[in-house]
């Protein structure tokens, strides 16, 4: 993987398919419980449905995280992924395509990453994300801040 083919992303909408109310919602809500577990590398990563956390990321990883999220939702999942504490570069959050493959096979409906977070080959990402009509956005603190200070 070459540095030229990382994007950071920043916040906004980059899919085609808006948020709705009801994913804001999940998104928000998993991104304030991940924000406030965010120690030793615990909740870098969370799954949500109907403002209910699925599973949390630990030990096991990303992709097993999403998998066992997605399997206790039934379909219809938000995954949140946030940036980890430490901020160095050997700590860089990066997303792949691969990642796509896992939010279509658990039927997923979108994709939220904090601020920061680096994508490989954006554009490319973002128009597989757009053929599989999933939700893909970045928020920041001050987001989740907002969020939560409206009581939703």
């Amino acid at each position: 993987m070459s540095q030229d083919s990382l994007s950071v992303i920043k916040k906004g909408v980059y899919s085609k398919k808006k948020p709705s109310i009801h994913i804001s919602n999940d998104i928000y809500y998993g991104a304030f419980i991940s924000y406030a577990i965010d120690r030793d590398d615990s909740g870098q990563c969370v799954v949500v449905k109907n403002r209910t956390i699925m599973a949390v990321q630990s030990f096991e990883g990303r992709n097993e995280t999403i998998e066992r999220g997605c399997n206790l939702s039934h379909n219809k999942a938000c995954i949140v992924i946030m940036n980890k504490l430490s901020h160095g570069d050997s700590d860089k959050v990066i997303i792949n395509s691969d990642i796509l493959i896992l939010l279509k096979e658990y039927k997923a409906q979108a994709l939220a990453l904090e601020e920061n977070v680096y994508i490989e080959n954006l554009d490319e990402f973002i128009k597989n994300a757009n053929k599989l009509k999933i939700v893909i956005m970045a928020f920041n603190k001050d987001d989740i801040m907002d969020f939560m200070s409206k009581g939703k």
